[in-house]
């Protein structure tokens, strides 16, 4: 069975490694999408900030979702850190399954995956027609083979009406993946015991990071110590709980 990665983004202008495409016009209808290459190999060195993020960085081991409205109404969503095939070549598919429920896809139509395990990738969906009038729920499908029988991955969250405009959310993305893309005892990264694919066990943090639960199954990974949430690095993410920087909301 193909293992799955649990997604900054690197923009075709930006990389140069990005698959795009351009769609019609209407309700729903996808105006644009990019996405980069599998983020394995020199992984810190693909993580590139978004126009709509912080340029600040960190978001290694964070899985988010980015949003901002343009002046003309597109909405501009980008997946950060999502999970996908290792090497598979995306495109993407936005719709509307009704007034406010938004269906973006990425999709490898060609079924061709590369056998080095799990990876992750990064997808900028600019999207025409979507109402800004209620909460809108994002239903968000990867399928490394739409033709297959293992089927799509799919992730759901919500995004309030009051907040449409501009706007992130992230999790942690889960430790066994971050273990093959990434490795371990960075900030945000495993750490602890039950890293299996860590060259040590329990995995200490690097510097002055400490080793905290993540509150998802057993998952700990590490995190910068805090007195105050001006201390934490993404201050729009994460705030001071505990003496540790943490999510301030997850999805």
């Amino acid at each position: 069975m193909r293992r799955l990665v649990s997604v900054l983004v690197a923009f075709a202008a930006l990389s140069g490694a990005a698959f795009g495409c351009d769609g019609g016009k209407g309700d729903g209808a996808l105006a644009s999408f990019s996405g980069s290459e599998c983020k394995k190999d020199g992984y810190e060195g693909l993580l590139m900030p978004l126009l709509t993020l912080p340029s600040s960085g960190g978001y290694d081991g964070l899985q988010c979702i980015s949003w901002k409205r343009a002046a003309d109404g597109t909405l501009e969503v980008d997946l950060v850190n999502f999970p996908g095939a290792c090497g598979a070549r995306y495109e993407g598919e936005a719709a509307l399954e009704n007034a406010h429920t938004l269906r973006l896809a990425a999709l490898n139509p060609s079924c061709e995956i590369a056998s080095c395990g799990s990876c992750i990738y990064d997808w900028s969906y600019e999207v025409e027609g979507v109402a800004a009038d209620a909460d809108l729920k994002l239903v968000m499908e990867e399928n490394a083979c739409p033709d297959g029988e293992e089927g799509a991955r799919v992730d759901e969250a919500t995004i309030p009406k009051a907040r449409l405009s501009a706007g992130i959310m992230c999790r942690y993305v889960d430790s066994g993946v971050m273990e093959w893309v990434a490795g371990c005892g960075a900030l945000h990264l495993p750490c602890g015991t039950g890293s299996g694919m860590c060259p040590e066990e329990p995995v200490p943090c690097q510097g002055d990071l400490v080793c905290n639960a993540t509150g998802v199954g057993s998952d700990e990974v590490c995190m910068q110590p805090c007195s105050t949430s001006s201390q934490c690095p993404l201050p729009d993410v994460l705030t001071c709980d505990g003496e540790v920087c943490r999510l301030t909301e997850t999805w």
